[in-house]
């Protein structure tokens, strides 16, 4: 039965035209069935290596995607990293750059302290010498309150971190001592001023002021020859010589006690001041103040002139203490100008 089936054949009948002859083909069953086998064959295969490259296809797309991904977050990481190390550093540059600020910064402030110190002993000093106009000391011009911008320059050499850890260590203990410098000094700057207070106050009542702008001494304090009658005779002030007209200061502050005239003072003004002092102005040519006024330190009261028992335009000026002439050369030491 099964070798009847085997001889079996398929008839393929070609018919190309009318005018053609037909032709027939005659093909066994296991030819055919065999064609019929490896084409399907054939095509199970190419449907499966299609099915195996189009899973291919898909999982090297997945893996591109990921490789790409991890890519850009490597690279996005890697920017990030550069971006952060960019900004610590500039964070490191500007932190070191306010260290050497703040370390210049306590040079200043320890000089200052200093320029302090020399201030304070000065004002000590003229708070205890009646002689001295004002402080010998004064700021100097390469104090850092006078320091001014100016040109500066030199080669780049980077800072180390070492360096600035010193230089942070030093500014620290620069401002912790200018600190406690400071806060002793702020206690005796408050002492001494007080006492410069103080002391003002009794300048301003202390006659030192020269009692004219013209400095020629015509006649000094004491022992002399009377000028009218050669005898020898005590001269109990100063003569100034000076033009007529030129102004008179009152040399502190005070209260005009007499302003008049007589045949040897001529126009003269006695100007009371405290601690017992009192002043005496003679030979006026005008008096500016009446009796009773109050006067200040510098200010006009009268003109030089040629009154009274004179030879010549003067100023005669003296000075008592609880009554008792004493030399003004003792007192004058400021001029007008310097008050």
């Amino acid at each position: 039965m099964s070798i009847k089936w085997l001889t079996k054949r398929f008839t393929i009948v070609l018919i190309p035209g009318a005018a053609a002859s037909v032709r027939r083909f005659h093909l066994p069953y296991a030819v055919a069935y065999a064609i019929i086998g490896v084409l399907l064959a054939g095509g199970t295969l190419a449907a499966f290596f299609y099915a195996r490259h189009a899973e291919s296809a898909l999982v090297n797309m997945g893996l591109k995607q990921q490789l790409d991904g991890l890519a850009a977050s490597y690279e996005q990481q890697l920017t990030d990293k550069n971006r952060l190390l960019t900004d610590k550093n500039r964070q490191l540059e500007e932190m070191q750059n306010k260290v050497i600020a703040l370390s210049r910064q306590a040079g200043e402030v320890k000089q200052q302290v200093e320029e302090m110190k020399k201030l304070e002993s000065d004002l000590r000093s003229y708070s205890s010498d009646t002689k001295t106009k004002e402080p010998a000391h004064t700021v100097s011009k390469e104090s850092p309150l006078f320091r001014q911008k100016e040109g500066i320059g030199g080669t780049e050499i980077p800072a180390t971190e070492l360096g600035i850890e010193q230089l942070s260590k030093q500014a620290g203990l620069s401002f912790e001592n200018s600190s406690k410098q400071l806060a002793a000094l702020q206690g005796s700057f408050t002492l001494v001023k007080q006492e410069v207070l103080r002391k003002a106050r009794e300048l301003r009542h202390t006659p030192n002021l020269w009692p004219s702008d013209t400095h020629r001494i015509t006649s000094a304090f004491g022992y002399r020859e009377d000028p009218f009658t050669s005898r020898p005779t005590f001269h109990g002030g100063i003569d100034f010589g000076g033009p007529v007209g030129s102004p008179v200061y009152s040399t502190a502050d005070g209260v005009v006690v007499e302003a008049g005239e007589d045949k040897a003072r001529g126009l003269n003004i006695v100007v009371e001041h405290k601690q017992g002092l009192r002043t005496w102005y003679m030979h006026l040519s005008k008096l500016q103040v009446e009796q009773g006024d109050t006067v200040q330190k510098g200010q006009t009261i009268g003109l030089l002139g040629n009154t009274g028992r004179s030879t010549g335009p003067h100023l005669h000026y003296e000075i008592l203490v609880n009554g008792e002439k004493v030399d003004p050369e003792l007192y004058l030491n400021e001029s007008k100008g310097d008050k």
